[in-house]
């Protein structure tokens, strides 16, 4: 007979009430609370235990409609609230309690397929129309230009009120996102498909052949390194190692110096995005579903039955993705 530790059966409980509640030492006080003063009968908690296994296996928790085509990118803001950028030219902010829209964000003139979230709250959208532009709430506080005419191919938000935006032909820019003013302008041999920000602020900058490390500060390039080609998707580790996606189905995690590979993990197929969890594990989406990996082992955890275009990762572990097929113009959190 399996047995289940009263802390194990408050978190369930817990996190079945209050799924967005990220702290997991106040969502087992709130669950003590639910136990002992209700207002849950004992065949509700017995339901909720009962169903645990089947509700934390990427079970769909919401779907987010609205979008009137394929929803291409995504984000996660504070307060619990998701964006969704798309192909119909808005960016949507969402409630990720109960999946209600609370604004819509006109503007661009073609599809939205980058979005970043900056600190206090903003968010910054990167589309085929070849702006940027810097959002708070539902008004626009600028429009950053100079990518035309080309369109936006990767978007990252950095420290100290920065922001990195990359062209197709492998230009970058690094603004300010208060005073909508350009830093830098730095150049690459091919386009850039993803961007990290190492702890110490440099900023790493990824193309399908090269990875290349600059100084913010001066826009120095510190060092540029060849990889192994048809690079998708790059993740910092907490130990400062790069993790890296291939479209050859490979995941390798290398030495940030000298890219030398560490580990590699065979995948079932080409992995697209990356995102760190809060509990320190690491989500991985493909085309066929997202797996969640051990981040010092790269072992397989296990596999959410999910795929789609973006992906987020909730404060409370919870994952989101964009469409589920090509008809699909919702986004869907997933537990």
């Amino acid at each position: 007979m399996q047995t289940c530790p009263i802390r194990s059966i408050c978190n369930i409980v817990a996190a079945h009430q209050h799924p967005f509640i990220p702290d997991k030492n106040r969502r087992t006080a709130m669950g003590f609370d639910f136990l002992e003063n209700g207002p849950l009968p004992t065949r509700d908690v017995c339901d909720i235990v009962a169903s645990f296994n089947r509700s934390f296996k990427g079970v769909s928790r919401l779907t987010l409609v609205g979008h009137t085509r394929v929803v291409t990118a995504l984000a996660v803001l504070p307060d619990y609230k998701i964006a969704s950028g798309s192909w119909d030219k808005t960016v949507r902010v969402w409630d990720a309690a109960n999946g209600e829209c609370l604004y819509t964000l006109y503007g661009h003139t073609d599809g939205v397929v980058k979005l970043a979230a900056l600190s206090e709250g903003k968010l910054a959208s990167g589309s085929y129309d070849g702006t940027v532009r810097v959002w708070q709430n539902d008004a626009c506080l600028r429009t950053l230009d100079g990518h035309h005419p080309s369109r936006v191919n990767a978007l990252a938000g950095l420290s100290d009120n920065k922001l990195a935006s990359a062209r197709l032909d492998g230009v970058v820019f690094v603004w300010h996102t208060v005073t909508g003013e350009k830093l830098l302008r730095l150049t690459h041999q091919y386009p850039v498909v993803a961007f990290a920000e190492m702890p110490d602020g440099k900023l790493v900058s990824a193309s399908t052949f090269f990875i290349t490390v600059w100084d913010v500060q001066n826009g120095e390039c510190l060092r540029t390194l060849e990889t192994h080609a048809g690079l998708s998707a790059l993740l910092v580790l907490p130990n400062g190692n790069y993790l890296i996606a291939y479209r050859d189905d490979t995941i390798r995690v290398c030495n940030p110096t000298s890219l030398e590979c560490l580990v590699t993990h065979q995948a079932s197929c080409d992995i697209h995005a990356l995102v760190h969890l809060p509990d320190g594990e690491i989500a991985a989406s493909s085309r066929e579903h997202v797996s969640i990996w051990d981040a010092e082992r790269m072992a397989t955890i296990r596999d959410y039955p999910c795929s789609g275009h973006g992906l987020a990762a909730l404060p409370c572990g919870g994952i989101v993705t964009g469409a589920q097929g090509e008809n699909d113009f919702n986004v869907h959190v997933w537990w």
